[in-house]
């Protein structure tokens, strides 16, 4: 480091060298990762639907509660031929989106908050499969 705003150094890779020097020529322009949100009260708690794909019926339960300063976390749990706790990583609240993530398995859900019906209507999502998937607050 050659004070605040300057760096210099050698770029070592496959046996070649090539010194560099960098300067910053502005302020850092990074995109935080995003972060989990809590979810307001008429969503937290337990919410199961049921869905079909590629001929098999799948149960799925969502049960959505708030921690904190650290957002919501969900336990995600679809059943179909074997049972599956989907590792949630993201649970975010816009209005009335709800949407909960599972980075690891590539898994999504995505469903606005219907207060007529009182149903969170939405889809189920694996890289490029959509499925529609309304759930109901379980009592």
């Amino acid at each position: 480091m050659s004070g605040a705003s300057e760096m210099t150094g050698k770029f070592l890779q496959a046996g070649n060298s090539a010194a560099f020097r960098l300067t910053k020529t502005g302020p850092a322009q990074v995109e935080l990762p995003i972060r989990s949100t809590a979810v307001s009260k008429e969503l937290e708690g337990e919410w199961k639907g049921d869905y079909e794909l590629t001929g098999y019926a799948r149960h799925v339960t969502i049960k959505l509660s708030n921690r904190g300063a650290g957002g919501a976390t969900a336990d995600f749990v679809i059943i179909g031929k074997k049972v599956n706790n989907l590792p949630v990583d993201l649970v975010t609240q816009e209005g009335d989106l709800l949407t909960v993530e599972s980075h690891a398995t590539g898994l999504g859900y995505e469903g606005r908050f219907d207060k007529g019906s009182g149903q969170l209507k939405g889809t189920i999502a694996q890289g490029p499969l959509e499925v529609p998937l309304n759930l109901t607050r379980s009592h």
